[in-house]
């Protein structure tokens, strides 16, 4: 079978982290008054009715500051739905709580925390001869990779790692020009990387700006353009525990289940196959060093229009739960208002 004739692959992944212990309900869990879980479970309870791999990526070092149970009950779930668990590392919870980047850490401070991560990795999950990583935040630089390999000799290991982003500002501190490619799959430093999959999303007076390909992303006509014109053979799907909950910052007891999101989401999986994807479990991956691909969705007139709502509609919904863009949430409803007053006085 040639390179041209291979079926385009999506993986869909899965960050799953708690960050603050008394938040678990609404970061891993997601269970409502009624009983119905929305967290973790829902995206494994999905995956098993739509027939897709759930690439779960474990923030396994927070057992060290949330305690060993904490991280062997997700486990044990993860288990019962068959679905593969892989090394998530935010390393705060190993070396400095201030420090959220492995890329603020010296060579030899990354090199401590990887081989914890490591040994705990192994001790929860068995030993393995292929290791899928991605570091929290996507924080790693060059020498994140150097001493990863040296952790994990060639003749022994295979890395996948899923921690560079294209672009990602002052989070993914190894450059393109360092990397070479912005979503394309390439080897370095020994290493095979699979990008996680950004286009362009913000085009503007010559400045622009990449967004990831993303479960929460609301735009069901983003994921059509994105799969309609992918060249790639590989691309990467993410999404986080917390993305079917549904919360508001205004009502901080409260959650329930986003179901208009997962509605879409089933959309998403039912056209991907319609047009030839398959998902696939990242056990099963392999290099394919494809041309480079970065998506503009803001070409022309058309497109800068198209996308000047996305992002509206993007930064509204996160508003539901970040006070910070509460104003474009509650937008609407002040259009309306207003409109009705200018209506009732004149």
């Amino acid at each position: 079978m040639t390179k041209e004739t291979k079926i385009k692959k999506i993986y869909l992944t899965v960050d799953t982290e708690c960050h603050n212990i008394s938040n678990i309900n609404k970061t891993i869990y997601g269970k409502t008054k009624s009983g119905e879980s929305f967290g973790i479970e829902k995206i494994l309870q999905l995956g098993k009715e739509l027939d897709v791999p759930v690439n779960v990526f474990l923030d396994i070092p927070e057992c060290h500051r949330y305690g060993d149970e904490h991280i062997q009950a997700i486990i044990n779930l993860v288990n019962k739905y068959e679905q593969p668990i892989f090394l998530h590392v935010h390393p705060d919870y190993i070396g400095d709580k201030n420090k959220k980047h492995l890329w603020e850490y010296t060579e030899d401070e990354q090199r401590n925390i990887l081989r914890i991560a490591l040994d705990d990795y192994y001790r929860f999950c068995g030993p393995h001869e292929k290791i899928v990583f991605r570091a929290g935040a996507w924080g790693v630089n060059d020498t994140t990779y150097k001493v990863l390999r040296e952790q994990l000799p060639e003749s022994q290991y295979e890395i996948i790692d899923l921690s560079y982003v294209y672009k990602s500002n002052w989070r993914c501190r190894l450059s393109y020009d360092e990397y070479g490619a912005a979503n394309a799959a390439r080897k370095y430093r020994g290493i095979n990387i699979l990008p996680n999959t950004t286009y362009i999303g913000f085009d503007y007076f010559g400045k622009t700006q990449t967004t990831s390909f993303s479960v929460p992303n609301p735009n069901f006509s983003v994921f059509k353009r994105i799969i309609d014109n992918n060249t790639l053979h590989d691309i990467t799907f993410t999404m986080h525990s917390w993305d079917f909950i549904k919360r508001w910052f205004f009502l901080p007891k409260h959650i329930a289940g986003d179901k208009y999101l997962i509605w879409k989401f089933k959309k998403c999986v039912k056209y991907a196959r319609q047009h030839g994807y398959k998902f696939e479990n990242l056990n099963n991956y392999t290099v394919n060093e494809d041309t480079d691909q970065c998506q503009n969705l803001c070409k022309g007139i058309g497109g800068k229009l198209r996308c000047l709502w996305y992002n509206f509609f993007s930064f509204a919904l996160i508003g539901r739960s970040y006070r910070k863009y509460a104003l474009l949430y509650f937008s609407p409803v002040i259009i309306l208002l207003t409109i009705m007053l200018f209506l009732l006085i004149n």
